[in-house]
Protein backbone atom coordinates (compact mmCIF):
# COMPACT_ATOMS: atom_id res chain seq x y z
CA UNK A 1 0.00 0.00 0.00
CA UNK A 2 2.83 2.37 0.87
CA UNK A 3 4.41 1.70 -2.50
CA UNK A 4 1.22 2.72 -4.36
CA UNK A 5 0.78 5.80 -2.16
CA UNK A 6 4.34 6.92 -2.87
CA UNK A 7 3.77 6.44 -6.59
CA UNK A 8 0.58 8.51 -6.42
CA UNK A 9 2.38 11.32 -4.61
CA UNK A 10 4.99 11.37 -7.38
CA UNK A 11 2.42 11.42 -10.16
CA UNK A 12 0.01 14.04 -8.79
CA UNK A 13 2.39 17.03 -9.23
CA UNK A 14 2.82 16.03 -12.87
CA UNK A 15 -0.92 15.98 -13.47
CA UNK A 16 -1.55 19.35 -11.82
CA UNK A 17 -1.28 22.16 -14.36
CA UNK A 18 1.01 25.06 -13.57
CA UNK A 19 -0.57 28.45 -13.01
CA UNK A 20 1.24 31.51 -14.30
CA UNK A 21 0.36 35.14 -13.58
CA UNK A 22 0.90 38.00 -16.01
CA UNK A 23 0.99 41.09 -13.75
CA UNK A 24 0.73 44.63 -15.18
CA UNK A 25 1.24 47.66 -12.91
CA UNK A 26 -0.95 50.45 -14.28
CA UNK A 27 0.97 53.00 -12.22
CA UNK A 28 4.59 52.10 -13.08
CA UNK A 29 3.80 50.31 -16.39
CA UNK A 30 5.96 47.40 -15.22
CA UNK A 31 5.09 43.92 -16.49
CA UNK A 32 6.06 40.57 -15.02
CA UNK A 33 5.30 36.99 -15.99
CA UNK A 34 5.63 34.32 -13.35
CA UNK A 35 7.33 36.80 -11.04
CA UNK A 36 10.05 37.70 -13.55
CA UNK A 37 10.46 40.87 -15.61
CA UNK A 38 8.77 40.59 -18.99
CA UNK A 39 11.38 40.37 -21.75
CA UNK A 40 9.58 39.93 -25.10
CA UNK A 41 12.64 38.22 -26.56
CA UNK A 42 12.99 35.63 -23.82
CA UNK A 43 9.64 35.24 -22.11
CA UNK A 44 7.93 31.88 -22.50
CA UNK A 45 5.08 29.94 -20.95
CA UNK A 46 4.58 26.19 -20.92
CA UNK A 47 1.80 24.76 -23.01
CA UNK A 48 -1.18 23.76 -20.91
CA UNK A 49 -0.38 26.30 -18.20
CA UNK A 50 -3.26 28.15 -16.61
CA UNK A 51 -2.74 31.86 -17.30
CA UNK A 52 -4.00 34.52 -14.87
CA UNK A 53 -3.87 38.24 -15.78
CA UNK A 54 -3.52 40.70 -12.88
CA UNK A 55 -3.62 44.49 -13.23
CA UNK A 56 -2.38 46.30 -10.13
CA UNK A 57 -2.81 49.90 -8.96
CA UNK A 58 -5.74 50.80 -11.19
CA UNK A 59 -8.87 52.59 -10.02
CA UNK A 60 -11.78 50.60 -11.36
CA UNK A 61 -14.21 53.31 -10.30
CA UNK A 62 -12.77 55.36 -13.18
CA UNK A 63 -11.61 52.74 -15.67
CA UNK A 64 -13.10 49.74 -17.39
CA UNK A 65 -10.70 46.86 -18.03
CA UNK A 66 -10.93 44.29 -20.81
CA UNK A 67 -8.39 41.50 -21.19
CA UNK A 68 -8.40 39.14 -24.16
CA UNK A 69 -6.24 36.26 -25.29
CA UNK A 70 -6.26 36.36 -29.08
CA UNK A 71 -9.72 37.62 -30.02
CA UNK A 72 -12.37 36.62 -27.50
CA UNK A 73 -13.14 38.64 -24.41
CA UNK A 74 -13.31 36.57 -21.25
CA UNK A 75 -13.27 39.05 -18.37
CA UNK A 76 -16.08 40.98 -16.74
CA UNK A 77 -16.26 44.68 -16.08
CA UNK A 78 -15.80 46.19 -12.65
CA UNK A 79 -18.57 45.94 -10.06
CA UNK A 80 -20.67 49.12 -9.79
CA UNK A 81 -20.51 50.74 -6.36
CA UNK A 82 -23.24 52.67 -4.58
CA UNK A 83 -23.27 56.05 -6.36
CA UNK A 84 -22.98 59.42 -4.69
CA UNK A 85 -26.02 61.61 -4.37
CA UNK A 86 -24.92 65.18 -4.86
CA UNK A 87 -27.71 66.46 -2.60
CA UNK A 88 -26.25 64.49 0.29
CA UNK A 89 -22.77 66.00 0.11
CA UNK A 90 -22.30 69.19 2.16
CA UNK A 91 -19.59 71.62 1.29
CA UNK A 92 -17.34 70.58 4.14
CA UNK A 93 -14.44 72.70 2.95
CA UNK A 94 -16.44 75.85 3.56
CA UNK A 95 -17.44 74.85 7.08
CA UNK A 96 -17.18 77.81 9.46
CA UNK A 97 -14.75 77.13 12.29
CA UNK A 98 -16.79 78.49 15.18
CA UNK A 99 -14.93 76.68 17.94
CA UNK A 100 -12.24 79.32 18.05
CA UNK A 101 -14.80 82.12 18.39
CA UNK A 102 -16.23 80.63 21.58
CA UNK A 103 -14.52 81.46 24.89
CA UNK A 104 -12.36 78.73 26.38
CA UNK A 105 -13.55 76.79 29.37
CA UNK A 106 -12.67 78.46 32.67
CA UNK A 107 -10.83 76.63 35.40
CA UNK A 108 -13.92 76.73 37.58
CA UNK A 109 -16.86 74.40 37.05
CA UNK A 110 -19.21 77.23 36.17
CA UNK A 111 -20.24 77.76 32.58
CA UNK A 112 -19.07 80.88 30.81
CA UNK A 113 -22.16 80.75 28.60
CA UNK A 114 -24.66 81.30 31.41
CA UNK A 115 -25.89 84.67 32.58
CA UNK A 116 -26.23 83.87 36.28
CA UNK A 117 -27.70 87.29 37.04
CA UNK A 118 -30.48 86.78 34.54
CA UNK A 119 -33.85 86.93 36.27
CA UNK A 120 -35.02 83.84 34.37
CA UNK A 121 -32.11 81.82 35.72
CA UNK A 122 -32.55 83.03 39.29
CA UNK A 123 -36.19 81.94 39.22
CA UNK A 124 -35.29 78.28 38.55
CA UNK A 125 -35.28 75.97 41.55
CA UNK A 126 -31.79 75.22 42.84
CA UNK A 127 -31.92 71.58 41.71
CA UNK A 128 -32.87 72.59 38.18
CA UNK A 129 -30.23 75.31 38.17
CA UNK A 130 -27.60 72.64 38.86
CA UNK A 131 -28.96 70.44 36.05
CA UNK A 132 -28.91 73.34 33.60
CA UNK A 133 -25.42 74.31 34.62
CA UNK A 134 -24.22 70.69 34.19
CA UNK A 135 -25.74 70.60 30.70
CA UNK A 136 -23.85 73.73 29.72
CA UNK A 137 -20.62 72.43 31.21
CA UNK A 138 -21.04 69.14 29.33
CA UNK A 139 -21.67 71.08 26.12
CA UNK A 140 -18.51 73.12 26.56
CA UNK A 141 -16.47 69.99 27.26
CA UNK A 142 -17.98 68.30 24.22
CA UNK A 143 -17.28 71.34 22.06
CA UNK A 144 -13.70 71.36 23.24
CA UNK A 145 -12.94 67.61 23.17
CA UNK A 146 -15.51 65.68 21.16
CA UNK A 147 -16.26 68.13 18.36
CA UNK A 148 -12.60 68.24 17.14
CA UNK A 149 -12.58 64.42 17.22
CA UNK A 150 -15.79 64.36 15.21
CA UNK A 151 -14.31 66.74 12.63
CA UNK A 152 -11.28 64.44 12.30
CA UNK A 153 -13.61 61.59 11.40
CA UNK A 154 -15.34 63.79 8.83
CA UNK A 155 -11.94 64.81 7.46
CA UNK A 156 -10.80 61.17 7.26
CA UNK A 157 -13.98 60.10 5.49
CA UNK A 158 -13.65 63.01 3.06
CA UNK A 159 -9.99 62.22 2.40
CA UNK A 160 -10.72 58.56 1.76
CA UNK A 161 -13.32 59.64 -0.79
CA UNK A 162 -10.46 60.77 -3.05
CA UNK A 163 -9.92 57.13 -3.93
CA UNK A 164 -12.75 57.57 -6.41
CA UNK A 165 -10.82 60.24 -8.32
CA UNK A 166 -7.28 58.84 -8.64
CA UNK A 167 -6.61 56.80 -11.76
CA UNK A 168 -3.33 55.18 -10.76
CA UNK A 169 -3.14 53.95 -7.19
CA UNK A 170 0.09 52.85 -5.55
CA UNK A 171 0.97 51.83 -2.03
CA UNK A 172 2.03 55.34 -0.99
CA UNK A 173 -1.28 56.79 -2.18
CA UNK A 174 -3.26 54.17 -0.28
CA UNK A 175 -1.34 54.98 2.90
CA UNK A 176 -1.82 58.75 2.46
CA UNK A 177 -5.55 58.35 1.92
CA UNK A 178 -5.91 56.13 4.95
CA UNK A 179 -6.75 52.99 3.02
CA UNK A 180 -3.61 51.11 4.00
CA UNK A 181 -1.19 50.89 6.89
CA UNK A 182 2.38 51.96 6.21
CA UNK A 183 3.57 48.69 7.77
CA UNK A 184 1.46 46.63 5.38
CA UNK A 185 0.70 48.85 2.36
CA UNK A 186 -0.41 45.98 0.15
CA UNK A 187 -3.28 45.04 2.46
CA UNK A 188 -6.33 47.24 2.07
CA UNK A 189 -7.94 48.16 5.39
CA UNK A 190 -11.56 49.16 5.65
CA UNK A 191 -12.76 50.26 9.08
CA UNK A 192 -15.52 52.33 7.58
CA UNK A 193 -18.35 50.69 9.48
CA UNK A 194 -16.69 50.89 12.93
CA UNK A 195 -15.51 54.46 12.31
CA UNK A 196 -19.00 55.38 11.19
CA UNK A 197 -20.46 54.08 14.44
CA UNK A 198 -18.03 56.19 16.50
CA UNK A 199 -18.61 59.28 14.35
CA UNK A 200 -22.39 58.98 14.45
CA UNK A 201 -22.25 58.55 18.24
CA UNK A 202 -20.23 61.78 18.58
CA UNK A 203 -22.62 63.50 16.21
CA UNK A 204 -25.63 62.41 18.24
CA UNK A 205 -24.03 63.64 21.48
CA UNK A 206 -23.20 67.07 20.03
CA UNK A 207 -26.62 67.36 18.43
CA UNK A 208 -28.43 66.42 21.67
CA UNK A 209 -26.53 68.95 23.76
CA UNK A 210 -27.00 71.67 21.14
CA UNK A 211 -30.74 71.06 21.12
CA UNK A 212 -30.81 71.11 24.95
CA UNK A 213 -29.01 74.42 25.20
CA UNK A 214 -31.31 75.97 22.60
CA UNK A 215 -34.13 75.47 25.14
CA UNK A 216 -32.29 77.75 27.53
CA UNK A 217 -31.22 80.46 25.06
CA UNK A 218 -32.87 83.09 27.25
CA UNK A 219 -30.21 82.66 29.95
CA UNK A 220 -27.15 82.61 27.67
CA UNK A 221 -24.83 85.58 28.00
CA UNK A 222 -25.58 88.12 25.31
CA UNK A 223 -21.88 88.23 24.36
CA UNK A 224 -21.93 84.49 23.62
CA UNK A 225 -25.34 84.09 22.06
CA UNK A 226 -24.26 85.00 18.52
CA UNK A 227 -21.38 82.53 18.60
CA UNK A 228 -23.59 79.75 19.91
CA UNK A 229 -26.32 80.45 17.38
CA UNK A 230 -23.74 80.41 14.58
CA UNK A 231 -22.35 77.11 15.81
CA UNK A 232 -25.77 75.51 16.14
CA UNK A 233 -26.89 76.73 12.72
CA UNK A 234 -23.79 75.50 10.90
CA UNK A 235 -23.72 72.21 12.75
CA UNK A 236 -27.34 71.38 12.01
CA UNK A 237 -27.20 72.73 8.45
CA UNK A 238 -24.24 70.53 7.53
CA UNK A 239 -26.39 67.39 7.55
CA UNK A 240 -23.53 65.41 9.02
CA UNK A 241 -25.64 62.34 9.64
CA UNK A 242 -26.69 62.13 6.00
CA UNK A 243 -23.16 62.81 4.78
CA UNK A 244 -21.70 60.16 7.05
CA UNK A 245 -24.22 57.62 5.80
CA UNK A 246 -23.31 58.50 2.21
CA UNK A 247 -19.59 58.09 2.91
CA UNK A 248 -20.27 54.81 4.66
CA UNK A 249 -22.33 53.42 1.78
CA UNK A 250 -19.67 54.43 -0.74
CA UNK A 251 -16.61 53.32 1.13
CA UNK A 252 -17.99 49.99 2.29
CA UNK A 253 -17.95 49.04 -1.40
CA UNK A 254 -14.21 49.65 -1.67
CA UNK A 255 -12.29 46.36 -1.66
CA UNK A 256 -9.05 45.14 -3.19
CA UNK A 257 -11.04 44.24 -6.30
CA UNK A 258 -11.66 47.96 -6.83
CA UNK A 259 -7.96 48.80 -7.10
CA UNK A 260 -6.81 45.79 -9.09
CA UNK A 261 -8.07 43.44 -11.75
CA UNK A 262 -7.78 39.67 -11.75
CA UNK A 263 -9.02 37.19 -14.29
CA UNK A 264 -12.29 35.57 -13.35
CA UNK A 265 -10.75 32.20 -14.15
CA UNK A 266 -7.45 30.95 -15.55
CA UNK A 267 -7.15 30.29 -19.27
CA UNK A 268 -5.29 27.21 -20.46
CA UNK A 269 -2.88 28.28 -23.18
CA UNK A 270 -2.01 26.00 -26.08
CA UNK A 271 -0.33 26.39 -29.45
CA UNK A 272 2.86 28.26 -30.19
CA UNK A 273 2.09 31.83 -29.11
CA UNK A 274 -0.37 33.57 -26.86
CA UNK A 275 -1.37 37.12 -27.74
CA UNK A 276 -2.74 38.96 -24.72
CA UNK A 277 -4.48 42.30 -25.15
CA UNK A 278 -5.19 44.51 -22.14
CA UNK A 279 -7.61 47.35 -22.91
CA UNK A 280 -8.06 50.00 -20.20
CA UNK A 281 -10.70 52.57 -21.11
CA UNK A 282 -12.26 55.44 -19.14
CA UNK A 283 -15.78 54.75 -18.00
CA UNK A 284 -18.52 56.39 -20.04
CA UNK A 285 -19.68 58.23 -16.92
CA UNK A 286 -18.43 58.51 -13.37
CA UNK A 287 -21.35 58.33 -10.97
CA UNK A 288 -19.47 59.81 -8.02
CA UNK A 289 -20.47 63.44 -7.71
CA UNK A 290 -17.82 66.05 -8.37
CA UNK A 291 -15.39 63.74 -10.10
CA UNK A 292 -14.46 63.86 -13.78
CA UNK A 293 -14.12 61.08 -16.31
CA UNK A 294 -10.44 60.41 -17.27
CA UNK A 295 -9.53 61.62 -20.73
CA UNK A 296 -7.32 58.78 -21.86
CA UNK A 297 -6.92 55.04 -21.49
CA UNK A 298 -4.44 52.63 -22.97
CA UNK A 299 -4.26 49.34 -24.83
CA UNK A 300 -1.34 46.96 -24.45
CA UNK A 301 -0.66 43.85 -26.56
CA UNK A 302 1.85 41.21 -25.55
CA UNK A 303 3.02 38.13 -27.43
CA UNK A 304 4.22 35.20 -25.35
CA UNK A 305 5.94 32.16 -26.82
CA UNK A 306 4.41 28.91 -25.64
CA UNK A 307 6.81 26.09 -24.88
CA UNK A 308 4.63 23.23 -26.06
CA UNK A 309 7.10 20.34 -25.77
CA UNK A 310 6.93 17.92 -28.68
CA UNK A 311 5.48 19.16 -31.95
CA UNK A 312 5.43 18.23 -35.63
CA UNK A 313 6.60 20.70 -38.27
CA UNK A 314 7.98 20.70 -41.80
CA UNK A 315 10.95 22.19 -43.59
CA UNK A 316 12.58 22.28 -46.98
CA UNK A 317 16.14 23.00 -48.07
CA UNK A 318 19.27 21.54 -49.59
CA UNK A 319 21.01 18.31 -48.66
CA UNK A 320 24.03 16.20 -49.43
CA UNK A 321 24.49 12.48 -48.93
CA UNK A 322 26.89 9.66 -49.61
CA UNK A 323 24.19 7.71 -51.43
CA UNK A 324 25.90 7.55 -54.83
CA UNK A 325 26.12 5.00 -57.68
CA UNK A 326 29.29 3.03 -58.33
CA UNK A 327 30.12 3.57 -62.00
CA UNK A 328 32.21 1.07 -64.10
CA UNK A 329 33.63 1.07 -67.63
CA UNK A 330 35.61 -1.15 -70.01
CA UNK A 331 39.34 -0.91 -70.55
CA UNK A 332 40.61 -2.20 -73.88
CA UNK A 333 43.85 -4.16 -74.29
CA UNK A 334 45.60 -4.44 -77.70
CA UNK A 335 47.72 -6.97 -79.60
CA UNK A 336 51.25 -5.89 -80.68
CA UNK A 337 52.81 -6.87 -84.09
CA UNK A 338 56.30 -8.27 -84.52
CA UNK A 339 58.91 -5.64 -83.67
CA UNK A 340 61.16 -4.24 -86.37
CA UNK A 341 64.92 -4.75 -86.69
CA UNK A 342 65.53 -2.32 -83.86
CA UNK A 343 63.10 -4.17 -81.55
CA UNK A 344 60.40 -1.53 -81.55
CA UNK A 345 56.69 -2.39 -82.14
CA UNK A 346 55.67 -1.49 -85.62
CA UNK A 347 52.04 -0.71 -84.75
CA UNK A 348 49.09 -1.68 -82.52
CA UNK A 349 46.72 -4.25 -83.70
CA UNK A 350 43.02 -4.40 -82.96
CA UNK A 351 41.61 -4.89 -79.46
CA UNK A 352 42.61 -8.15 -78.01
CA UNK A 353 40.27 -8.15 -74.96
CA UNK A 354 38.42 -5.93 -72.50
CA UNK A 355 38.54 -5.68 -68.69
CA UNK A 356 36.11 -3.93 -66.29
CA UNK A 357 37.50 -1.09 -64.19
CA UNK A 358 35.86 1.40 -61.78
CA UNK A 359 35.00 4.70 -63.37
CA UNK A 360 35.13 8.18 -61.83
CA UNK A 361 32.33 8.41 -59.21
CA UNK A 362 30.58 11.32 -57.50
CA UNK A 363 31.58 11.62 -53.85
CA UNK A 364 28.27 13.21 -52.82
CA UNK A 365 24.72 13.27 -54.03
CA UNK A 366 23.30 16.78 -53.74
CA UNK A 367 19.84 18.25 -54.21
CA UNK A 368 16.73 19.52 -52.47
CA UNK A 369 14.87 17.82 -49.66
CA UNK A 370 11.70 18.04 -47.60
CA UNK A 371 11.68 16.97 -43.95
CA UNK A 372 9.09 16.32 -41.30
CA UNK A 373 10.29 17.12 -37.79
CA UNK A 374 9.23 15.78 -34.44
CA UNK A 375 11.01 18.23 -32.15
CA UNK A 376 11.01 19.26 -28.52
CA UNK A 377 11.18 23.00 -27.89
CA UNK A 378 12.85 23.96 -24.61
CA UNK A 379 13.35 27.72 -25.16
CA UNK A 380 11.64 30.31 -27.28
CA UNK A 381 14.19 29.87 -30.07
CA UNK A 382 15.65 26.38 -29.64
CA UNK A 383 14.31 22.91 -30.39
CA UNK A 384 15.91 19.49 -30.77
CA UNK A 385 14.36 16.41 -32.30
CA UNK A 386 14.19 13.84 -35.07
CA UNK A 387 13.41 14.04 -38.76
CA UNK A 388 12.34 11.89 -41.65
CA UNK A 389 12.09 13.05 -45.21
CA UNK A 390 12.83 12.72 -48.89
CA UNK A 391 15.66 14.17 -50.95
CA UNK A 392 15.95 14.46 -54.72
CA UNK A 393 19.51 14.63 -56.10
CA UNK A 394 20.40 16.87 -59.00
CA UNK A 395 22.44 14.07 -60.63
CA UNK A 396 20.20 12.57 -63.33
CA UNK A 397 21.12 8.95 -62.69
CA UNK A 398 20.56 9.09 -58.91
CA UNK A 399 17.55 7.71 -57.14
CA UNK A 400 15.47 9.40 -54.37
CA UNK A 401 17.10 9.62 -50.94
CA UNK A 402 15.13 8.53 -47.90
CA UNK A 403 16.42 10.57 -44.96
CA UNK A 404 16.42 9.87 -41.22
CA UNK A 405 18.31 11.62 -38.46
CA UNK A 406 18.42 14.24 -35.72
CA UNK A 407 17.81 17.97 -36.03
CA UNK A 408 18.56 21.19 -34.19
CA UNK A 409 16.03 23.90 -35.02
CA UNK A 410 16.74 27.57 -34.34
CA UNK A 411 14.23 30.38 -34.64
CA UNK A 412 10.75 31.46 -33.63
CA UNK A 413 8.24 32.15 -36.39
CA UNK A 414 10.97 31.70 -39.01
CA UNK A 415 13.08 28.62 -38.34
CA UNK A 416 16.27 27.13 -39.75
CA UNK A 417 16.99 23.45 -39.23
CA UNK A 418 20.44 21.86 -39.07
CA UNK A 419 20.12 18.15 -39.76
CA UNK A 420 22.38 15.13 -39.82
CA UNK A 421 21.70 11.42 -40.11
CA UNK A 422 21.65 8.55 -42.56
CA UNK A 423 20.29 8.26 -46.08
CA UNK A 424 18.79 5.25 -47.77
CA UNK A 425 17.81 4.35 -51.30
CA UNK A 426 18.62 2.30 -54.35
CA UNK A 427 22.09 2.40 -55.88
CA UNK A 428 23.73 0.64 -58.87
CA UNK A 429 26.66 -1.65 -58.15
CA UNK A 430 28.64 -4.22 -60.12
CA UNK A 431 26.81 -7.50 -60.40
CA UNK A 432 28.12 -10.57 -58.66
CA UNK A 433 28.37 -12.15 -62.11
CA UNK A 434 31.03 -9.67 -63.12
CA UNK A 435 34.72 -10.21 -62.46
CA UNK A 436 37.29 -7.38 -62.42
CA UNK A 437 40.06 -9.87 -63.25
CA UNK A 438 38.29 -11.45 -66.20
CA UNK A 439 39.19 -10.74 -69.84
CA UNK A 440 36.08 -10.08 -71.82
CA UNK A 441 35.63 -10.50 -75.55
CA UNK A 442 36.17 -7.24 -77.39
CA UNK A 443 32.61 -7.44 -78.68
CA UNK A 444 31.20 -7.22 -75.15
CA UNK A 445 29.41 -3.84 -74.64
CA UNK A 446 27.33 -4.33 -71.52
CA UNK A 447 28.70 -4.29 -67.97
CA UNK A 448 26.59 -6.47 -65.67
CA UNK A 449 25.25 -4.33 -62.81
CA UNK A 450 22.63 -4.78 -60.06
CA UNK A 451 20.41 -2.38 -58.13
CA UNK A 452 20.20 -2.77 -54.38
CA UNK A 453 18.72 -0.86 -51.44
CA UNK A 454 21.01 0.46 -48.70
CA UNK A 455 20.32 2.58 -45.61
CA UNK A 456 23.71 3.37 -44.18
CA UNK A 457 25.04 6.46 -45.92
CA UNK A 458 25.85 9.76 -44.24
CA UNK A 459 23.59 12.72 -44.99
CA UNK A 460 23.21 16.29 -43.74
CA UNK A 461 21.07 19.24 -44.74
CA UNK A 462 20.01 22.79 -43.95
CA UNK A 463 16.30 23.52 -44.11
CA UNK A 464 13.86 26.39 -43.68
CA UNK A 465 10.37 26.05 -42.23
CA UNK A 466 7.96 25.10 -44.98
CA UNK A 467 4.73 26.33 -43.39
CA UNK A 468 4.25 29.46 -41.32
CA UNK A 469 1.05 28.62 -39.44
CA UNK A 470 -0.50 31.89 -38.29
CA UNK A 471 -3.91 30.51 -37.41
CA UNK A 472 -5.24 31.72 -34.06
CA UNK A 473 -7.84 30.62 -31.60
CA UNK A 474 -9.90 32.83 -29.32
CA UNK A 475 -10.08 32.51 -25.57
Amino acid sequence: MKKYLSLLICIVPILVKAQTSLVYDFNTKALTLGGKAFDPNLVTIKSGSNLIVDIKNINRFLYDVTVTINTQEFFKTATTITPFNAADLPNLLNEVEVAGSLPPLPSSQRSTLLDYNNSVFTNYPEAEKETIENQFIEFENTRKDDYPKFKEYIKAFKKREDIFNIGTIDEKTLVNLGWADAKAPTKLINKTDSNYQVAITLYSKIYRLTETIKKYESIILASQKLSFDTFASKFEGANYDTSLETYRNNELNVTNECIEYTSDQPVTVTGDEATITIAITPKATVKTSGYAVPLFGETKTYNISIIRGWKVSFGTGIFASKLTNNRYTFKDSYKIRTPDALGKPISFDTTAYRTIIQDVNDSWAMGVNTLMYCSYKWTKYDALGFHIGLGTAIQTDFKPNYLLGISYIRGYKQQIGFNIGIAGGQIDELSNNADLNRRYDPATTTIPTATKFVFNRLQFSITYNLFNDTSTGSK
